[in-house]
């Protein structure tokens, strides 16, 4: 999934840059950037998921009280937000029954 995401191959490169004759260090250093991107940049899939399921529903409300364009462009956005966040998911429960199966 991290790999989906534009950020991510700075955050190896980075780890691996001056690291090259030491390969502990240069591992050591990409878990450590990866942990802190992980919560600060990717953060939960889940909680993200229910977020814009909650303010997608809030928009379609608004919009069946008072439709208008500004309303119309912001369920658009958050629809297309849903949909990657959706497609993370998925990846992620294939991911999960993959180790499964080979455990």
């Amino acid at each position: 999934m991290w790999l989906s995401h534009d950020g991510f191959p700075s955050i190896a490169r980075e780890a691996w840059e001056g690291n090259n004759q030491d390969v502990c260090l240069a591992v050591e250093s990409f878990t450590q950037k990866g942990k802190a991107w992980n919560k600060e940049v990717f953060g939960n899939i889940f909680w993200k998921k229910r977020n814009l399921t909650a303010r997608l529903l809030g928009v379609e409300q608004a919009l069946a009280n008072n439709p208008s364009q500004r309303l119309i462009d912001i369920h658009n956005f958050l629809s297309g937000e849903l949909e990657k966040i959706l497609a993370l998911e998925e990846e992620l429960w294939g991911m999960k029954a993959r180790i499964n199966w080979l455990i």
